[in-house]
């Protein structure tokens, strides 16, 4: 037995440089346990454990400042949309679009990408961009969607209201009672809102407001050009809104709160109409960047 183990052992060691013989002795009185790392020196006997390989340290790493060019791209396009600079209906050529922006048609291609899953623009059979045209029925939807995540927001928010949250809403409320510029009044409302229910402490609530967010900002935005057309104070009844909304939240009031959700969230629904988008072109000019070639 002990003579069939020791050939086995040489016969191994000629067949692998790395295969250890081990006497017969020490094969027998002293067994490996099976781990990679360890072997028996049958000289010394005693254990040796190969030291682990140190893993390769990373070297410290800057943060990337530079912006991303189809981030400014998509900024642009996004404020002339929701402005109303690029009209409902007018297709984005990247051609166009490139030469006029002077940047490459894939970083255009990228922002109308990110533009299309906020639902701002569509893809029409051509696989040409257009701007979102928001009908009647995407208005009662969105008026149905922002009141039902509200009322609950605000519900939450009654009864988990910080000092952060209501500085917080305090900042927008006198930001915006001194604000002129009508798309600026628009983000500014949109931040309001988005502050309730972020004091609702729910990441599931903020979750679904933040798929909605970009057409709420449309629709609003149009519903504020509207507004503005009637009556020149947009301003002052949106900050006054905003402030019966904040006190019925610092009361912990969830009845109240309930009642002014429901009114602020539907007084501007008559103004809404399919056509509601302004036709006042600026900054970009939705004829240049809508004729030429078409994706």
């Amino acid at each position: 037995m002990r003579d069939e183990i020791s050939r086995a052992c040489v016969k191994g060691a000629s067949r692998h440089p790395w295969f250890f013989v081990l006497t017969v002795s020490d094969y027998l009185e002293k067994p490996v346990d099976g781990r990679p790392s360890t072997w028996y020196d049958a000289s010394m006997q005693t254990e040796q454990i190969i030291p682990a390989v140190e893993p390769v340290k990373v070297p410290p790493l800057r943060r990337i400042q530079k912006q991303l060019v189809a981030d400014d791209v998509e900024f642009q396009l996004r404020e002339a949309i929701l402005s109303g600079a690029l009209a409902p209906g007018a297709t984005l050529a990247e051609a166009a679009l490139a030469s006029q922006l002077g940047v490459s048609r894939a970083s255009i291609r990228q922002a109308k990408f990110r533009l299309a899953s906020d639902g701002l623009l569509e893809f029409n059979e051509r696989g040409t961009a257009v701007i979102r045209k928001l009908t009647e029925a995407d208005a009662v939807e969105i008026i149905e969607f922002r009141e039902i995540l509200e009322l609950a927001a605000s519900a939450l928010a009654c009864s988990r209201m910080t000092n952060e949250a209501v500085n917080a809403m305090q900042e927008n409320i006198r930001l915006t009672a001194q604000e002129q510029n009508l798309l600026k009044l628009t983000h500014l409302d949109i931040a309001f809102h988005e502050e309730i229910i972020r004091a609702a402490g729910n990441s599931r609530l903020m979750s679904a407001w933040c798929g909605l967010r970009p057409q709420l900002e449309l629709w609003l935005a149009g519903m504020h050009r509207n507004h503005s057309a009637v009556t020149d104070q947009t301003r002052e009844e949106t900050v006054r809104g905003h402030r019966a909304l904040l006190a019925a939240l610092q009361a912990g009031d969830p009845e109240v709160m309930e009642q002014l959700v429901r009114e602020h969230v539907t007084g501007f629904r008559a103004f809404f109409s399919a056509n509601q988008a302004g036709q006042t072109v600026t900054g970009l000019n939705s004829e240049d960047v809508s004729k030429g070639e078409e994706l």
